[in-house]
């Protein structure tokens, strides 16, 4: 007979090695988990080194072209560029368009301005240098591209982000407009919340033409006609602004031609938004030349339509017009109406032509300088709704406010940087880019 102390003892001694077993085996997959896991990492952080050092050794490649490419004035020299890009790095391909694409440097894709994105060896960047911004402003890609004029619209200290590119025309002019809405008045608030500040000489600029002004909006009360007739405006300084800034480009004899003497209130108020007296205080001389309350129609429609992608952007057209001003439409040739309307589409969100999709501060879009052929009382306007309009000039049904233009010297040199910042508060680092004057 078996002695069943002994085979208590043994089952006790066969328990307790099982589980040791087994905790050992915990142990020894837990130990070859990490080790396998490390590895990985370790492989892991290998490889990001490794494409790291590769894509740093493409970009020194590239920048090596980019600086063979400078010419005696300090500017990239574009055809230089593309001959040292095509020879020396071969395979290069740049993006022109907004559609992804990529293309091989050829006779018919050649880099106009900077910057441009480019990918070599499936390693994508951006090539970027010191040129005119006459080149930048003749690519429609480079529209809605902040640029650093030194004018700083909202008060914040920050003058980087306040303007943009907004239309280059064929004898070299570059027009920037406000990003935004412009502050006219600051509300008083209490003493621990943040200060708001008002664009310095708006509200006088506003006031002297007669307007009565709010936060971020502003309307006659009174005639535009009686107040042109009382300041000291100076026509000739006027009619420049009318071609500079492209108003009357499509017209001949007649229509809404703006003349010396007033006829109607929209075009008393055409003439105040043009004089360069009026807008001076937005000209920083060693940059530009003229400034104005807001872009004309003839301006908008041509930076509009100057994107290639008539889904996004669906072709304006200003071409008619009657004895009170403007028609605007959709399509080509002329137009009989009064309102374009392009909500639909996504270039309604484009934030350079709509700042906002919904009113803000209660204003509802900003003014143009241009006289509407709705009435001898409406001038036109950009609304957030997506629509190309026009209000009249007392308009107490929606508010409009400011998005001032200003034309830049020829000449100016500029290149697009990028600046990375860090919070002080959670240490996470925010990049933002804009063209640069040198």
């Amino acid at each position: 007979m078996f002695n069943k102390k002994v085979l208590k003892e043994a089952d006790g001694v066969t328990l307790i090695t099982l589980v040791v077993t087994i905790v050992l085996m915990f142990i020894l997959v837990g130990i070859t988990a990490i080790a396998s896991f490390g590895d990985r990492t370790v492989m892991e952080e290998s490889r990001k080194a490794s494409d790291k050092s590769i894509e740093n050794e493409i970009k020194e490649k590239i920048n090596l072209q980019v600086q063979s490419s400078y010419d005696q004035a300090g500017i990239i020299n574009m055809d230089l560029l593309n001959k040292n890009l095509q020879k020396n790095v071969s395979g290069i391909k740049i993006r022109q368009g907004d559609d992804g694409k990529y293309a091989p440097i050829s006779a018919t894709n050649q880099i106009k301005s900077l910057p441009i994105t480019a990918i070599y060896n499936d390693v994508e960047f951006e090539i970027t240098g010191v040129c005119y911004l006459s080149d930048v402003a003749s690519e429609a890609r480079n529209y809605g591209k902040y640029i650093n004029y030194p004018l700083d619209i909202n008060g914040d200290g920050n003058e980087n982000y306040d303007w943009k590119i907004f239309y280059g025309d064929s004898e070299g002019n570059v027009y920037i407009k406000a990003c935004d809405y412009v502050m006219i008045n600051a509300e008083k608030t209490d003493e621990t919340e943040e200060k708001e500040y008002a664009c310095a000489g708006m509200k006088t600029a506003l006031e002297s033409i007669g307007m009565s002004t709010q936060k971020y909006t502003a309307r006659w009360n009174l005639s535009p006609n009686s107040n042109y007739t009382s300041y000291t405006g100076d026509y000739s300084d006027i009619r420049n602004n009318l071609t500079l800034f492209k108003h009357n480009e499509y017209k001949n004899e007649g229509g809404c031609i703006l003349n010396e003497h007033p006829n109607s209130e929209n075009e008393a108020a055409a003439l105040m938004f043009l004089d360069p007296k009026i807008w001076d205080f937005l000209v920083i001389d060693k940059y530009a030349n003229y400034a104005i309350g807001g872009p004309t129609i003839e301006l908008f429609v041509d930076s509009w339509n100057k994107h290639t992608n008539r889904k996004k952007y669906p072709e304006l057209t200003c071409l008619g017009y009657n004895d009170n001003g403007y028609y605007i439409g959709l399509g080509e040739g002329s137009s009989t109406e009064t309102t374009a309307d392009v909500s639909s589409a996504s270039g309604a969100r484009d934030l350079l032509y709509f700042p906002h999709t919904e009113k803000f501060e209660n204003c509802e879009g900003y003014w143009l300088v241009s006289p509407s052929a709705k009435s001898g009382n409406d001038i036109m306007t950009v609304e957030c709704n997506g629509k190309i309009s026009s209000r009249q000039y007392n308009s107490g049904d929606k508010l409009l406010g400011f998005c001032p233009v200003v034309c830049l010297r020829k000449g100016n040199r500029v290149q697009y940087v990028t600046k990375t910042e860090k919070d002080p508060e959670t240490g996470e680092e925010t990049s933002t880019s804009y063209f640069e004057f040198k």
